[in-house]
Formats: structure tokens, sequence, C-alpha cells
């Protein structure tokens, strides 16, 4: 986390691309090129499909900014350039990403300029988070199958962790793991709470590998083969796994995309609530009565009820 303003994060950002040449809002008169200017378009309340990186998207409800950063440079290369320069730079920034892109060119100044707009989500919002805590009951689950999964694979996979829809880049070959639902299992009869979960390993290989059709399809195999019968050394906490499912995912295509295949599973856990320190209330003396004669306005009627001894 940082204290810095959106804005200043965005102009540091830039300083790295083109030194002392990054100007909120306008240029001045007679600048250096190449340059860039950065400024606010505009801030709403937004519903829409939102995530740093392509695997899944989510929906996202909330104020969202939208920031237009113009770069101006001559030759056109030399903009184009300092494009993917730029882009690199901000998102560094936490919660930026890219929403469009289009070149244009300044017949005054006889420059090009490529013009970029940003969207950010909740910058303006003044909450402060508090610290989450921790919360027990399902993370040492995905934990166990990601120890497994990392000690099977070792350094095979370039990227392997739980799904993080703000948490970029996606570098392949890449098993990402992700809690997709859950419902209450059947009763275990010993206080325990029964948990179905519904488990995805997202597999990916970069498109750009040669024979990267036949490595993804490789890579889900082993990952379908590893599910099988695992429960992760959990022992009791967890049954094996249920209606295990490979198929193929969305594909990402380019130069930097990924083919994607997904294996799927059902698996019951056996979650321990935390003991509640209250003891629980024992009356000392225990009163019934017949109906209608209850309530406190039949309060005489009620009769004390012995207790019987166990044998």
């Amino acid at each position: 986390m940082t204290d810095l303003l959106i804005e200043e994060q965005i102009a540091a950002a830039l300083d790295t691309v083109i030194p002392d040449q990054a100007w909120p809002v306008i240029l001045p008169q007679n600048p250096e090129y190449p340059a860039i200017t950065y400024h606010r378009l505009n801030y709403e309340i937004k519903s829409d499909q939102w995530s740093l990186n392509p695997l899944q998207l989510r929906n996202a409800n909330g104020p969202r900014s939208l920031f237009q950063v113009v770069i101006y440079a001559h030759p056109y290369t030399l903009c184009a350039k300092l494009l993917r320069e730029v882009k690199a730079a901000l998102e560094t920034v936490p919660g930026m990403q890219l929403d469009s892109v289009q070149d244009g060119y300044e017949f005054e100044q006889s420059i090009y300029a490529i013009i970029t707009e940003w969207t950010v989500w909740g910058d303006l919002e003044t909450r402060i988070q508090d610290d989450p805590g921790d919360w027990p009951l399902v993370k040492p689950y995905a934990d166990a199958i990601l120890s497994n999964l990392t000690a099977h694979f070792t350094d095979r996979v370039t990227t392997l962790r739980f799904h993080d829809p703000a948490q970029r880049p996606l570098v392949a070959p890449a098993i990402i793991l992700d809690l997709e639902s859950f419902a209450l299992g059947e009763d275990p009869g010993d206080g325990r709470v029964p948990v179905q979960a519904s488990w995805t390993l997202h597999c990916l290989m970069p498109q750009s590998a040669e024979n990267s059709e036949i490595l993804v399809r490789s890579l889900a195999a082993e990952v379908f083969a590893l599910v099988q019968f695992n429960k992760w050394q959990l022992g009791k906490e967890t049954d094996f796994p249920e209606n295990l499912d490979a198929s193929q995912g969305t594909l990402w295509p380019g130069m930097h995309g990924h083919n994607h295949w997904t294996v799927s599973w059902d698996q019951m856990l056996y979650v321990t609530l935390k003991a509640d320190s209250t003891p629980p209330f024992c009356p000392d003396e225990c009163y019934s009565s017949f109906e209608p004669a209850t309530g406190e306005t039949f309060e005489e009627c009620y009769e004390l009820i012995e207790p019987e001894e166990t044998p």
C-alpha cells in the first residue's frame, strides 16, 4: 500500500520513461519532445467486468476513474516505442489498466501523438481498510493443494499460485488455483462442517512456444493425474476428489497470449469451527405447563420438573 495520490503515482511512473517531460493536463509552451501529458477524464459509478489478467473476468461495481495519457514524439516509430515503455511503467501502479489506444497527429506542432486511456477503481475513496485478520477455515486446504503441486512440478512451472484478478503479469507456463463455489455436504456427525468445494486448476502455456497446443494438453493431463485420488496430505480433513474433469479453456491469441486448459473437481472438506469460549446456559430449575395454560398469565399453573437420575 502507498499513501501517494494516484496522480503522484502516475507522474512518478511516467518520469521513469521520459524524465522531467511528463506534464499534467497540457504541454508547456515550446516544449521539448518527446513529451507526455496526463489528466483525469472523468469519475463515475460503473458496473463492468474487470481483471488485471485475462484468466477470468469478475463482475465489478463501484467508482471508477478514467485517465488519459498522451505521448508526443517524432518519428512515429519512437512514439510507438514509448507507448510500450509507458504501458510497462503505468502497469506498476496498483490497479491501473489500459483501456484503449489511438494514434493521432498534431498538425501545428508537426508531431505524432498516441492517445491512451486508463481505468482505475476507487482512487478517490477515503475509507481506511482494517487488517483482515486470520481466516483459517479454507486457506489451509488451498495451501495444501499448492504445496503439493509445487513439490511435484518443482521448476517446470513459472507461475503457481491462487487466482487473484488484481495480480499481474501472468507468466506461463502457469498453474492457477481457484475455488469456484462450495455447498453444504452430508453431516459426518462429529461436529465438523462438511463443505463440498468445487476447485479449478487453470493450466497455461505461452502461445509463442513451439507445439504450445500439445504442451498445454500435456500439462493438463499431468495435473489431472495428480489430482485423482489425492487428499493433499490432509488425512481425515478431506475426502477423495469426485467429478474430475478436464476441458479446453479460453484462448488468448497473440505474441504474448496463452493456450488454456482447466482441470476441475469436487472435494469434501471437513471444517472445524473454533470452539465457543462462552459456557452453555444451563438452568437450575425447569417448569412446565400444558396448553392453553401457558405464559406469564398462567404462572401458577406451572409445575417443577424433578430431575431423573441417569442409570
